[in-house]
């Protein structure tokens, strides 16, 4: 179901030293690596969004409903004045419009 990986995306970040921007992912010494990849200890929003098993088509209907369609998720995260909690926030968003 969407909504629970959306969840389990948002707890992924949910700490805000899990949250990184300008990659989909990086691991312990800082190196960007693919959101997939086994070393990640680190998540954008998408990323994680994407590592916790919600597909491309999912992520892009979703984030439509939400009222969120045309904004990408990668210049919401990735936006030099976006804070963690405004990352929080969408994710919040993101998981009603996923409904039941």
């Amino acid at each position: 179901m969407v909504k629970d990986k959306l969840i389990a995306a948002k707890e992924l970040i949910g700490d805000e030293s899990k949250w990184v921007k300008g990659s989909f992912a990086r691991d312990a010494a800082n190196k960007t690596v693919n959101y997939a990849d086994s070393t990640a200890c680190r998540w954008c929003m998408l990323g994680a969004i994407w590592h916790c098993g919600v597909t491309p088509e999912e992520t892009y209907l979703v984030k439509d409903i939400a009222g969120l369609g045309g904004q990408s998720l990668i210049d919401i995260n990735d936006s030099c004045i976006t804070k963690h909690s405004e990352v929080m926030a969408v994710m919040a968003k993101l998981i009603l419009a996923a409904g039941d």
